[in-house]
């Protein structure tokens, strides 16, 4: 027992400054502020898209069509027509003609579904492939019905992306005019509350946490995105104009810092992530689009 308590006694303090460290992140992640100016935010979308075209004969083999479809769109969004004209170099080089997830580009992919065709897929992948073609058998199985659910996800800020995943779901069904409307409106507006407690709770300006603001701003939902979140993203761009599926809090030796990855702490020198790069460009260009209200 006495040596439980000498643990206890030396561990504590341990508990103790995680927490405090904890939820000073989380104040910071909170704090208002005035929201970047547009020219800050054109700046880092020219470097962002300047490091995808610089980096283009790697990028092109990387076959994410729903990242080639968030760079489509940006390339829309903003006119750049050397964006435009290399997703469609990817699409003709890389992506499968005959793929479902053409469904990003066009009205009606070529897909035939039948029953466990599809179990090599992610459930969200299932579920995207229902929103692009609305198949009705597809739309019947458990596994798609099951992720109409709100409660289908953990709200889990710290590791999950299945509500991001489940709101993109529901926002290729609103795209593609497929089922319900109403009720998919529900669906989404309550997936957003859920999106935007995460990154109240969840400091780690990550992959993830790009995501999280893409997915609230493009499904109509960027008043619940707090002018210190797209701050955060700004600063963690990468001197290359890219951005790293990890945060960094304090520097450790030479390029390596101590931070979060997705899951865990680490000790690394951040690299350039596409993933995470593909969605800031996407959520930067929309933030700039017309209709936007930054300043």
């Amino acid at each position: 027992m006495k040596a439980l308590r000498i643990l206890a006694i030396g561990i504590l303090p341990l508990i103790l400054l995680f927490c405090a460290g904890y939820f000073y992140l989380v104040y910071k992640n909170n704090i208002d502020t005035p929201p970047p100016s547009k020219l800050e935010i054109r700046q880092a979308l020219d470097k962002s898209i300047n490091w995808v075209l610089k980096n283009q004969d790697e990028l092109i083999k990387i076959n994410n069509p729903v990242l080639w479809w968030f760079l489509d769109e940006s390339a829309n969004l903003t006119n750049n027509y050397k964006l435009s004209n290399l997703v469609s170099k990817y699409r003709n080089t890389t992506l499968d003609r005959n793929s479902v997830w053409t469904g990003y580009w066009v009205k009606k992919p070529p897909f035939s579904y039948v029953a466990g065709s599809l179990d090599y897929m992610e459930k969200y992948q299932k579920f995207f492939v229902y929103g692009l073609t609305c198949d009705t058998d597809l739309g019947e199985e458990k596994i798609i019905q099951d992720q109409f659910d709100i409660n289908f996800c953990d709200w889990r800020p710290y590791y999950s992306s299945c509500s991001t995943h489940q709101l993109m779901g529901v926002r290729l069904l609103q795209i593609k005019q497929c089922g319900d409307q109403n009720l998919h409106t529900q669906l989404s507006e309550k997936l957003a509350n859920i999106i935007e407690s995460q990154l109240i709770w969840d400091p780690r300006v990550g992959d993830v946490y790009i995501q999280r603001a893409l997915m609230l701003h493009e499904a109509g939902y960027k008043e619940k995105i707090k002018s210190i979140w797209i701050k955060n993203i700004l600063n963690e761009q990468m001197s290359n104009g890219s951005w790293a599926s990890f945060y960094k809090l304090f520097p450790i030796t030479g390029d390596k810092y101590f931070g979060f990855t997705y899951k865990f702490a680490s000790i690394r020198e951040p690299k350039s992530n596409f993933h995470a790069t593909a969605q800031a460009i996407y959520l930067l260009s929309l933030i700039l689009a017309p209709h936007s209200d930054t300043q």
